[in-house]
């Protein structure tokens, strides 16, 4: 009976010293599962950027084609007279006057609204370009204002140098 009892205490010795603490590799599992946790928010993180970077973006195309309304409806009779008009592959624009400091006619203003606006494309967008089309319509004119930039696609997992880039597009109309 007596050696009963001891083997009971060395079981209890025993059981006690093995359940102390954690395991390496009870460790080495929640490292891993830690790991793959923090992946998965980078990943969440990089997808949240290329979302913003392209909502950003597209504001910036809706304000530039509502600037250069504005401009239009400043200069309605060259407006209705399709001197804004323009293709996408159009050269940039170039003046010689500048209708801030000087008087200019409604022809002159219209070639330095369109030169200004067009650098703003330029530098406001990735690779910016725009095109202007007027159209009548019943008395009325439509114009519609199609502004293109780069928009970058950045994807986990592809290496960010590659040309991994789409064209992004935005199209605006209005009658005056």
């Amino acid at each position: 009976m007596r050696w009963h009892a001891n083997n009971k205490k060395l079981m209890n010795i025993n059981r006690k010293k093995s359940s102390r603490g954690f395991s390496l590799v009870e460790i080495l599992i929640a490292l891993v599962i830690l790991g793959v946790g923090l992946l998965g928010l980078v990943g969440l993180q990089v997808s949240s950027l290329h979302a913003s970077d392209g909502a950003y973006l597209r504001t910036q195309a809706s304000v530039l084609a509502y600037n250069l309304f504005d401009r239009m409806r400043a200069n309605v009779d060259q407006a209705k007279a399709k001197a804004y008009d323009r293709a996408m592959d159009d050269a940039a624009e170039t003046t010689s006057s500048n209708c801030v400091t000087n008087s200019c006619s409604a022809s002159e203003l219209a070639d330095w609204d369109l030169a200004q606006w067009m650098a703003q494309v330029t530098t406001d967008l990735p690779d910016g370009k725009a095109s202007i089309t007027t159209t009548q319509a019943s008395g009325n004119s439509q114009v519609t204002v199609t502004l293109q930039w780069l928009q970058r696609d950045i994807q986990p997992g592809k290496d960010a140098s590659t040309d991994n880039n789409s064209t992004a597009s935005l199209s605006v109309t209005t009658a005056f």
